[in-house]
């Protein structure tokens, strides 16, 4: 098995190339052009897909969770449906666009209150499971970050 560990492989092809049960880890993947590529089974988590198409694509038991703008599916502009129903299903969510001060005090309480609950079912998944993990209590540091990137996502789009 190769690894390319901090290598530049800018401009190279793949042509009938197996990398099935390759581990990709901060790959930069821009302008490329696949074609006829199977992505059966593949698990993409924390991926950026700014302008990209899937042409002639075949989906099937798709699962996608993440910010969508500007996605267009067979010709539809599905966005504003998929918010509507996410705000249908949690009415709170509206919350998280404030527009003023008041709007970002509010939807600040309401982060720190679905954290705790967040908090809460971790550390009772933990007391129902069997496996170690890393605890629970130093997860909380990351909320302001969260927080601050979403503030920083909702002034600065």
């Amino acid at each position: 098995m190769s690894e390319f560990i901090d290598q530049d492989l800018t401009g190279s092809t793949f042509r009938r190339t197996a990398l099935s049960g390759s581990r990709l880890h901060q790959v930069k993947f821009e302008d490329a052009d696949c074609r006829r590529v199977w992505l059966n089974r593949t698990e993409f988590r924390g991926v950026m897909m700014h302008g990209t198409k899937f042409l002639g694509a075949e989906m099937l038991d798709v699962v996608i969770n993440g910010e969508l703008r500007n996605v267009v599916i067979n010709g539809v502009e599905v966005s504003a449906y998929i918010e509507a129903e996410l705000n249908r299903q949690s009415p709170e969510r509206a919350l998280m666009h404030p527009t003023d001060p008041a709007g970002f005090r509010q939807a600040w309480d309401l982060l720190e209150q679905k954290w705790a609950e967040t908090i809460e079912r971790a550390r009772a998944s933990r007391n129902r499971s069997t496996s170690t993990s890393r605890p629970i209590e130093n997860s909380s540091s990351s909320l302001p970050s969260s927080a601050k990137n979403w503030a920083v996502g909702r002034l600065w789009p």
